[in-house]
């Protein structure tokens, strides 16, 4: 009765193993972010993109009439690292969609950022959206984290 069990239990053993080390092993093109992951990434980038556009166009703008009146060197300087902020989590979003773990580390840091940046400047309307997309990034990528490289 012994004898015949040792294969068998063996035989379960080993298709654990195999179902587990599938489960957290995808290979690359069977990995799937989800639709709500998807939608959210897409939209970051199109909003970051969007966002620096528009700060360009108004730093090119400055020297215009409507700024008189504004130190428009600290305005320039506010722009100025508006766009790095951006392209920065832009380029983290995208890194993001191509499963690349900085690329959530770096989304997280540019939220935490802004948020700081909005409270210092005193805009908590801003900062308490920044907060929402900050949990809404971490909520939807801690589902795939095991799955970033």
């Amino acid at each position: 009765m012994y004898k015949n069990d040792g294969p068998q239990l063996r035989n379960d053993y080993e298709r654990k193993v195999k179902k587990i080390y599938e489960q957290y092993n995808y290979p690359s093109d069977q990995r799937d972010r989800g639709g709500c992951l998807s939608f959210w990434l897409g939209f970051i980038i199109l909003g970051s993109g969007i966002m620096i556009l528009i700060t360009c166009a108004t730093l090119s703008s400055l020297g215009q009439s409507r700024y008189t009146g504004v130190n428009t060197g600290t305005l320039q300087m506010v722009l100025i690292g508006t766009i790095i902020l951006q392209v920065g989590i832009l380029a983290s979003a995208i890194a993001l969609w191509n499963w690349k773990k900085w690329g959530y580390y770096g989304l997280v840091g540019g939220y935490a950022i802004t948020i700081m940046l909005n409270l210092c400047g005193g805009n908590v309307f801003a900062a308490m959206f920044g907060g929402l997309g900050l949990g809404l990034s971490i909520y939807l990528v801690s589902k795939i984290e095991h799955l970033l490289e």
